[in-house]
C-alpha cells in the first residue's frame, strides 16, 4: 500500500485582550480520514493559499484583535506562512483555521 501524501498545517494565535499566546496546533493530513484531508486540499486551492502574501492587511485594525499564522508544508515540497485576522481572511482561509483548531 503506498504511503499517504501528507500536508502539515501549523496554526499559531497571538493578540487579544491579554496578548496570551496559546500553544500552536499542528495537523497532519495523513492522519485524518480521507474526506477531511480532501477538504483541506480543496480549501487550500480555493484560498489560493500558496499565492497569498505573507501578511493579509486589515482595513481597520483593532487593539484586541487575534492574529493567526498558518504555515502549510505541502507534500509537493512547498511551504508557506500567512498571517491574518478574521476580518482579513477569506471564508476558505477561516475554514482552514477552524479545521486545524478543531482537528489538531
Amino acid at each position: 500500500m503506498p504511503a499517504k501524501k501528507t500536508t502539515i498545517l501549523t496554526l499559531a494565535r497571538s493578540g487579544g485582550v491579554a496578548g496570551i499566546r496559546p500553544p500552536s496546533k499542528t495537523l497532519d493530513t495523513a492522519k485524518l480520514p480521507a474526506a477531511a484531508a480532501q477538504r483541506i486540499e480543496e480549501l487550500l486551492n480555493t484560498a489560493s493559499f500558496f499565492k497569498l502574501p505573507a501578511v493579509l492587511p486589515v482595513s481597520a485594525p483593532g487593539a484586541d484583535t487575534f492574529q493567526h499564522s498558518l504555515t502549510v508544508s505541502h507534500a509537493s515540497g512547498c511551504e508557506h506562512t500567512v498571517t491574518f485576522t478574521e476580518a482579513s481572511a477569506s471564508e476558505a482561509l477561516r475554514e482552514l483555521k477552524r479545521m486545524v483548531r478543531d482537528l489538531a
